[in-house]
């Protein structure tokens, strides 16, 4: 997992000795052996683990926090090199699930020459945005001192519906007050927002 160095080293710090819970999406990344071709033009990928929200649950235990990460992953090869990737990195994974229904989202990245990312994903739908408000694990939501979600609304059903009624409130009137500073999610991201932490992949 690539770290987020200075982003998540304030939120870490904040949630010591709580527990940081990230929920959403954690992939397959397929990137290219050689920089600067495009998707059509790479003779060969190499597969890593991706995922904003999973980068941070990472990261998190790395600088010494507890960190945990809900998600649905394919019931497949895939899905559980996955998971056990988030134990290797000191994540609790009991909020992992797995679905014989769908398979473990897959995303072809790559950096072209002209420095622009360009992005295909696997998606009909995957395991990952089946996740349902039911399935989210109660108990490590009750242990949390700092929550992270994905900022793509378009992947819940209703929206920002995954929190509860008063806490999503006051999220979703924060969220629109930092969204409005900032045309992209990268300056969003380069202003710096404690427990909102969003996805840097484009929805």
């Amino acid at each position: 997992m690539a770290p987020l160095g200075d982003t998540v080293a304030p939120l870490a710090a904040a949630a010591a000795p709580g527990l940081v819970v990230s929920f959403g999406e954690m992939l397959i990344d397929f990137v290219p052996d050689v920089a600067g071709v495009s998707l059509a033009e790479s003779g060969c990928f190499v597969k890593a683990p991706g995922g904003a929200p999973a980068n941070v649950a990472c990261a998190v235990s790395k600088l010494g926090g507890s960190s945990a990460f809900v998600g649905k992953f394919g019931d497949d090869e895939f899905g559980h090199m996955l998971v056990d990737i988030l134990k290797q990195n000191g994540v609790n994974a009991e909020g992992c699930l797995f679905d014989q229904h769908a398979r473990t989202a897959l995303a072809f990245v790559t950096l072209k020459s002209n420095g622009e990312r360009e992005f295909m994903f696997y998606r009909n739908p995957s395991a990952d945005m089946l996740l349902t408000e039911a399935e989210l694990n109660q108990a490590a939501r009750r242990h949390r001192r700092r929550e992270g979600v994905q900022i793509r609304s378009s992947l819940w059903e209703d929206g920002l519906a995954q929190e509860d009624d008063a806490v999503g409130r006051r999220w979703q009137r924060d969220l629109a007050r930092y969204m409005q500073q900032y045309d992209s999610e990268d300056g969003f991201v380069a202003g710096g927002c404690g427990g909102l932490i969003p996805s840097r992949r484009p929805g």
